[in-house]
């Protein structure tokens, strides 16, 4: 999903996490909001393509939030704020894409 990338765009923050404003997007738009439309995405999916009954769309809903949640902030605070450096030091990112 693009909401990170839009709130990171919106809010005018570094996706390095240099500072305290930037970890707070990150946290609120990139870790609670992507990973909870992309729970009820998934569930409603599932609900919705007759793979799951709509009773156990909550608790799937559920299990794939908290998952989702702990991995996401297990990895990606890392890998945002010690790769993307290395990734722009060696410029290998790509510049005004999304501009």
């Amino acid at each position: 999903m693009l909401i990170p990338l839009a709130a990171f765009k919106a809010f005018n923050a570094d996706v390095g996490l240099r500072t305290k404003r930037d970890f707070s997007v990150f946290i609120g738009f990139g870790w609670l909001l992507n990973n909870l439309a992309g729970a009820a995405w998934g569930a409603s999916t599932l609900g919705l393509g007759g793979l799951a009954s709509w009773s156990e769309v909550p608790s799937i809903f559920t299990g794939w939030l908290i998952g989702n949640l702990i991995v996401t902030a297990a990895i990606a605070p890392l890998l945002l704020r010690y790769g993307t450096p290395w990734i722009e030091e060696h410029e290998l990112l790509v510049t005004r894409c999304w501009a």
